[in-house]
């Protein structure tokens, strides 16, 4: 397997200072977005690609003809295109950076699993002939073990 990530690993205080530095621009876009629940992502209405012309002709037409109404202010609906239109390139960037760091995770991880079941491999021939190894390796090779995971008994309160 390929080394792609492990070999420059950024210090606790540079991860911590990443994770303030996202949460300063997530507590910013307060002031201006929201955050949508599952359902409401699901419902929302998809904005068509070359809708931007659509709203700004929608807009000088119902100015035009005196179409303005408090459920679908005009004014309202150029802001939302105004926002959208300015928050595009954030979202894209935020998107890429997210991206990155879920990729990064997945094959830190992919690469660390690999290793550790290559390594496995090599410790379980070793412990057939060395049975403080094969004691050692238990837990592990019972994290390994193949077919239908067997579940263990819920912890009961001592008694006395």
């Amino acid at each position: 397997m390929e080394n792609r990530v492990g070999d420059n690993i950024p210090s606790d205080t540079e991860i911590q200072k990443q994770v303030k530095t996202l949460e300063a621009l997530l507590k910013k876009t307060e002031a201006f977005g929201c955050s949508l629940s599952v359902d409401e992502r699901r419902t929302r209405l998809r904005f068509r690609p070359g809708g931007e012309k659509v709203v700004a002709d929608v807009a000088r037409l119902a100015r035009k003809y005196a179409l303005d109404n408090p459920d679908t202010p005009v004014d309202g609906m150029l802001a939302d295109l105004s926002l959208a239109q300015r928050i595009r390139p954030v979202a894209a960037a935020a998107q890429a950076l997210a991206n990155r760091y879920a990729d990064s995770l997945m094959e830190a991880e992919s690469e660390a699993w690999h290793a550790a079941t290559a390594l496995y491999s090599q410790l379980s021939e070793r412990a057939k002939n060395n049975p403080t190894l094969a004691a050692e390796l238990a837990e592990v090779k019972s994290f390994f073990a193949t077919g239908k995971r067997r579940k263990l008994p819920a912890a009961t309160p001592a008694t006395k």
